[in-house]
This record gives structure tokens, sequence and C-alpha cells, in this order.
């Protein structure tokens, strides 16, 4: 799809001197908080969710006139939260404001995280006018134990209307989410929740170990008794016959936990999250996002309230930002170096370009972590490779089912 606003449609040939800039948008609303979630959500507040909106496009018109300049957006992403909660129209506005304030090219990507229940046709065609050209939909699990133990509200056949309501609509880039490690998950229920979202043909899919939080309602269930602890080594297997089965059906895997279908003329994997894994530039708005633009780190107060607060009554601060902003670091060198490898070791199949590590660093991969390499690689964790005709250091498959403590080793 393309965008064209009054920069791209007069200079379209300066818009490749920019740099490369992602858009994260979050939508902090719930109609039901899910157990195991810690993300910055909150339910009951759609009544919230207009003033909100408006000061989503004030920040966007903020940051413009910092990043406006040297910036090209090449892709958004609405997530949350439930994004599909808002009304059509909400959409349009924001991707008409970061359109007119930003200069827009070829914009690549446009996702939109979905609740199937919130997924009926109308609104999916009307979403799909928009722009948005990607929609990831969190299944989790087909089974309904496991969904309940999760506290989702989605049935099974949730995800099967609103998949079929998603290729009416023309969308033909669909990422399902899914979590192994639930208590109560059987290695053959696991298999089974795969096999479905296979079944339903998608061209993405993301599959997580579920992580929980002490705070969560979820975690506290299992603490006191009520519900059994996930299984680690359970979850081990899992993850390993996950992998070998996504291989058998032709998903490449590109990053820990996100498989892409393979085809010879459409890439399937997630741009506006490779922006991410390759610690490149993005802004985030909204309430509790997180931005990283050059050398500069900041989130924004993560209660809506404040959020909308501070947006509507504060004054925006010309050198940077806004009173939005609860927290903000300048990193050093060695800062971004650390995240540039524990981001960048998560992509399985690049990992990370030597050469592009020491055109952008001025330092050689293995002068910075000649001990952890050396270690890691005698562990068989890590591997040197040749992928198109650059050397890469990444993860070996040994490597991916203990990721985070490879990573641990650079930080």
């Amino acid at each position: 799809m393309k965008l064209i606003n009054k920069d791209s449609s007069r200079n379209g040939n300066l818009l490749s001197d920019k740099k490369s800039l992602s858009v994260y948008i979050h939508i902090p609303f719930c109609r039901k908080r899910c157990g195991y979630c810690d993300f910055n959500t909150y339910a009951g507040l759609e009544h919230l969710l207009e003033k909100y909106v408006d000061c989503v496009l004030q920040e966007i018109a903020i940051f413009s006139q910092l990043y406006n300049s040297d910036h090209v957006v090449q892709t958004v992403y609405f997530g949350g939260g439930t994004p599909t909660i808002m009304p059509v129209q909400f959409f349009t506005k924001i991707i008409n404001a970061i359109s007119n304030y930003f200069p827009v090219a070829e914009v690549r990507e446009m996702s939109s995280e979905g609740n199937p229940t919130e997924l009926n046709a109308d609104y999916l065609s009307g979403l799909y006018d928009t722009g948005i050209n990607r929609l990831s939909i969190g299944v989790q699990t087909s089974i309904k134990k496991e969904l309940e133990i999760l506290g989702r509200s989605q049935n099974p056949e949730d995800v099967l209307r609103a998949v079929m309501n998603a290729r009416n609509a023309g969308f033909n880039n669909i990422s399902l989410d899914l979590i192994y490690g639930i208590p109560t998950q059987t290695l053959r229920t696991f298999e089974l929740s795969v096999e479905l979202a296979l079944s339903l043909k998608p061209q993405h899919l993301s599959i997580y170990g579920l992580s929980l939080e002490s705070s969560t309602p979820l975690a506290q269930k299992i603490e006191n008794g009520y519900i059994p602890e996930v299984d680690e080594d359970l979850a081990g297997d899992m993850y390993e016959w996950v992998m070998d089965r996504m291989h058998m059906v032709h998903f490449k895997q590109y990053e820990i936990s996100n498989w892409a279908l393979e085809d010879p003329d459409v890439d399937f994997r997630s741009f506006h999250n490779l922006q991410y894994w390759k610690n490149q530039d993005y802004l985030g708005i909204g309430a509790g996002a997180h931005s990283f633009i050059e050398n500069r780190r900041w989130s924004n107060t993560k209660l809506i309230q404040d959020y909308i607060e501070s947006i509507t009554n504060g004054k925006p601060y010309l050198d940077f930002g806004h009173t939005a902003i609860a927290e903000h670091k300048l990193l050093s060198k060695m800062d971004i170096v650390k995240e540039t490898m524990m981001m960048g070791l998560r992509l399985t199949e690049e990992g990370i370009n030597t050469e592009d590590f020491e055109e952008r660093f001025s330092l050689k991969i293995e002068d910075a972590y000649y001990n952890q390499i050396r270690k890691l690689m005698a562990l068989e964790l890590i591997e040197y490779k040749s992928v198109n005709q650059s050397k890469v250091l990444r993860l070996t498959k040994r490597g991916r089912m203990v990721g985070n403590h490879v990573f641990l080793e650079f930080i």
C-alpha cells in the first residue's frame, strides 16, 4: 500500500536519504483483562477512548517537530490492549495524522492486533479500507479449559469466524498468536492448537512460552495452589516439537518465537518487529508506550487518565517531548551495542551481521565480546554462518532452547 503526503509526492526521491522509522500506537483498552496479562491495559474505561485518541493525535504532532525532517515512516503497528475495541474511524484519524505529520513513502506494513470476538465482517471490511494490511489475531490456544485458565473470553469458533471474515474483507497477511507452557496443557493439546491454527492457512505464527509476572491473577492462583505450576521441561518439549513441525510445513523460523510462511514472491516476516530486533529507530505513541530514536530511550506515563491529563493540559517541550514522558535516558555507545547484541541474536536466521555491526559501531564484534563468543561457541549455543554472502553470528538450534541464558552473556 502507499500513503502519500506532501513531502513524498513532491520529494519522493529524497526520502531514500532518511532513516527508517517504525511507529507504534498503544491502545490500552480492553473489555476484559486476561488473567496472565501484565501489559499496560485497562478494562472498563472505554468512555475515555475518544479523548485518548485526540491525545494520540496531539502526541504525533509534537514528535513530528523533532523527527520528521530526518525520518521516513515505513511501518505502523496498533497494539494493546485491544486496538479493535476502537471504531474504524479512529484508525483513520490516526493513520491520517501520521501521513500528514511525517514523511511517508511506501509503507510496507500497517498492522493491528485483534481480539477474535471483536472481528465481525463489517468491522474488518472497514478496517481493511483504512489501509491496515496485516492482522495479528490472539488465539493462544484452541482448548477451552486452557482458555479458561488464561481468562480468555473467546471460543475456538470465534477464531475460525474471525479468520474467515478477515479473508473475505481482503486480508492476505494474517498472523496468529499461540502460547505454550499453559498450566494443565499437554504436548497433545498443544499440538492440536498448532494444527488447528495451521488449518486456517495463516501467513505467520507467533508462538510464545507463557511468561508470568507475580502481580497477575494467574500467577497468584498458581502460588496459592488453585492451579498447577507450569511444567518447564514439558514447555521445552513443546518448543522443540513446534520448531520441527513448522519446518515440515514450510514455515521458516526467523526469530526465537516467530515463523513466516515461505513464499517465493512475498516476505511474510513482521517488518515492524524486525525494526525492534535490529535495534533501529521506533516511536511509541500512547500511554505506557516506549520509544528508541538515535541515542534516546523514553517511555510515557502508564495510566490512561494521567496520559490524557498530561497531553491535554501540559505544554510540549520544543527541545524534546512533552509532559507525559515518565522516563527518559540518553544511551551510551556501549548501551546500544549491548542491546543490539541481545536483540539481534533473537533473529534465528539473520543473526547479527558482523560487517553491519562494525560499520554501525566502528567496532569489531570479536573485539567487544571475544571471551563470550568463544565460551558460547564451545558450548555449541552460537555459531558463525554465511548468510547471503555475509558472515553472521547467530544461535544454534540448541541455543534457541536457552536463549535467555545466551543473551545474559552480552549484558
